[in-house]
C-alpha cells in the first residue's frame, strides 16, 4: 500500500510539473528579449529601472514587484530587461499551475478530473491577454500569481471548514491555511492594490470560519500578525526614498509623498469616471474580450463548468462570482483606453 500511495503521489506531482513545463516553455519561447512597448508594456522601462536600482516606480510603488525584480536582475544571462521579463514568465507559469491544482480540487474525483483541469489551465496559459503579460515586464503576471495562490488557499480553507459532523475540523491545519492566506494577501497588496477587490473571497472565508467558532481570539491575532508581516513590504518605500535613489516617484520620505504613491495619486481621477453613455459599449467590449481569450468553445466550456461548480460548491462559486463582478465593474468603470 505505501508503494501504491507513493506512485499516485508521483503521478499527481508529474501532472503539475507537466502543466508548469508547458506554460513556462511557451513563455520562454516567446519572451521579449529586451525592453519593449509591445502588449501595452509602456511601464516596462520604469519598472525595470526601479528593480535594477532599487528605486521607486510610478504609483503605487509596487514594492513587492521591485524586490522580486531585483533578485531576477542578478541572474547571470541576458540583459537586465530580459532578466526582469523572466519574472513575468515564471509568475505566469506558476499561476497556470495553481489554476490546475485548484481545478483538480474543484472537480469530482474520476478519470476525467485531471485532463479537464489541465485543459482549463492551458486555456488560461494561452489566452491572449494573459499570454501577452507573461512575456513582458509588467506587474500583472505577479498579480495573477498572487490571486491564484490566494484563491487556491481559500478553496482549501473552505474545504477544511465544510467537513461533515462525523469528521472534526483539523484546527492546526486550518490555522496554517488562514495564516498563509493572510501573508499572501498582505504581500499581494504590495504588488497591486486591485487585490482589494478580492475582498468578497476574504470576507466570505472569514465569515465561514467565524460561524464554526473553531478559531480563538489568539488565533485571529496570529493571523492578523501574518497579514501585517506581508504589508511590511511597504516599509521599502520610505526607506528607499530616504536614500534618494535614481528613480524616486513621489519622494515617500514625507507622509504626503507616501500617501500620494500609495493611493495612486495620478490615477485616482480615472476610477469609476467612465461617462454613463460609454458603459454599454464597455460592457460589450468586456463580453468580446472574454470570447477572444478562450474562443467560443472554450467560453462555452467555462460556462458549463461554472454551472456544475455552482451545484457542487455553491458557496465558493458565489464568492468567486461576486469577486469576478467586482473586478469587472472596476475595469469597466476605469476611464482609460487600456483598462
Amino acid at each position: 500500500m505505501p508503494n501504491l500511495f507513493e506512485h499516485f503521489k508521483r503521478v499527481r506531482i508529474g501532472y503539475a510539473l507537466f502543466v508548469l513545463a508547458c506554460a513556462l516553455g511557451l513563455y520562454l519561447r516567446t519572451l521579449a528579449p529586451t525592453i519593449t512597448w509591445q502588449h501595452d508594456g509602456y511601464d516596462g522601462g520604469d519598472l525595470i529601472t526601479a528593480a535594477y536600482t532599487l528605486g521607486i516606480p510610478h504609483p503605487t510603488g509596487y514594492p513587492t514587484f521591485v524586490l522580486l525584480g531585483k533578485l531576477f536582475t542578478l541572474l547571470p544571462w541576458g540583459d537586465i530587461a530580459h532578466r526582469v521579463n523572466l519574472l513575468s514568465a515564471m509568475c505566469a507559469a506558476l499561476a497556470v499551475t495553481l489554476c490546475y491544482l485548484a481545478g483538480v480540487r474543484l472537480l469530482r474525483p474520476g478519470h476525467w478530473a485531471r485532463p479537464a483541469a489541465i485543459c482549463a489551465a492551458l486555456l488560461l496559459a494561452t489566452s491572449r491577454i494573459f499570454w501577452s503579460q507573461a512575456i513582458i515586464t509588467e506587474v500583472y503576471a505577479l498579480n495573477t500569481l498572487f490571486f491564484a495562490a490566494f484563491t487556491t488557499l481559500c478553496l482549501y480553507t473552505l474545504e477544511s471548514v465544510s467537513v461533515g459532523p462525523d469528521n472534526p475540523i483539523d484546527r492546526t491545519r486550518l490555522l496554517r491555511l488562514v495564516s498563509a492566506m493572510a501573508l499572501v494577501y498582505g504581500l499581494s497588496l504590495g504588488n497591486h492594490l486591485t487585490m482589494v477587490l478580492s475582498a468578497p473571497l476574504l470576507l466570505g472565508l472569514v465569515g465561514a470560519i467565524w460561524q464554526r467558532r473553531v478559531l480563538f481570539l489568539a488565533d485571529w491575532a496570529r493571523i492578523a500578525a501574518w497579514l501585517l508581516l506581508g504589508l511590511c513590504v511597504y516599509a521599502y518605500l520610505p526607506l528607499r526614498a530616504n536614500a534618494q535613489p535614481l528613480l524616486n516617484w513621489g519622494n515617500s520620505r514625507t507622509l504626503p509623498g507616501l500617501w500620494w504613491v500609495l493611493s495612486g495619486g495620478p490615477y485616482r481621477q480615472f476610477v469609476f469616471r467612465l461617462p454613463p453613455a460609454a458603459w454599454v459599449a464597455r460592457v460589450l467590449t468586456w463580453i468580446s474580450l472574454l470570447r477572444q481569450q478562450f474562443s467560443v468553445p472554450g467560453t462555452v466550456l467555462g460556462l458549463f463548468g461554472a454551472w456544475k461548480q455552482a451545484q457542487r460548491w455553491p458557496r465558493f462559486f458565489q464568492l468567486l462570482l461576486l469577486t469576478m463582478i467586482t473586478y469587472s465593474l472596476y475595469a469597466i468603470g476605469y476611464n482609460t483606453t487600456d483598462s
